[in-house]
């Protein structure tokens, strides 16, 4: 486990925590399901190579600048893994993307929004990002909603194709100091 992580973070019933060997059938159970996967810019994995991406995952540095940090979201009440979260925090350190995944049996509940809520609190205590950015197509209702429910605001639209299909790809953007998620950097 990267010991420089500020994790395990609870945040009502979900916790932010690193991944262990443990979460591979849940991890592969939601990664691999084609309506969880179907908007996602990830490939199913091996477990082999799941359990490679835990270990790679749980060294890298947390929030290094350049590097995509994944984070598992776990429920609370059983600590069995329900997603994750993908941070990307840029090279200059001005802006961050994030991403999320959670499995489809833990949807419509509200833990995605408690999870991906407390993952954007963890950038602005943890870095100096001003500008928190999320991308998905417009048909996932569902991440429109979430990235809307945070206080993120629409800032750009354009059409693309992913995996072979033509798309609308929206941008949302959060900025330090105007959403109800934000906190001042510690």
């Amino acid at each position: 486990m990267n010991i420089s992580a500020p994790l395990p973070r609870h945040c009502g019933r979900t916790i932010l925590r690193s991944f262990s060997e443990a979460d591979l059938e849940r991890f592969q159970a939601y990664r691999t399901d084609p309506e969880v996967a179907r908007y996602q810019d990830w490939e199913q994995m091996t477990d082999n190579e799941a359990l490679a991406f835990f270990r790679a995952t749980n060294a890298t540095e947390f929030l290094l600048p350049g590097c995509w940090t994944q984070i598992a979201i776990a429920e609370a009440s059983s600590g069995q893994l329900i997603g994750d979260v993908g941070i990307l925090i840029a090279a200059d350190e001005k802006e961050a993307e994030i991403g999320f995944t959670l499995h489809r049996a833990y949807q419509k509940q509200g833990l995605g929004r408690e999870a991906v809520g407390e993952a954007i609190q963890l950038i602005y205590e943890q870095t100096r990002v001003a500008r928190i950015i999320g991308v998905t197509d417009d048909r996932n209702l569902a991440s429109v909603r979430l990235l809307e429910f945070l206080g993120m605001d629409r800032v750009d639209s354009k059409q693309a194709v992913f995996r072979g299909e033509h798309c609308v790809e929206l941008s949302y953007a959060l900025y330090r100091g105007s959403g109800a998620t934000d906190t001042p950097n510690r």
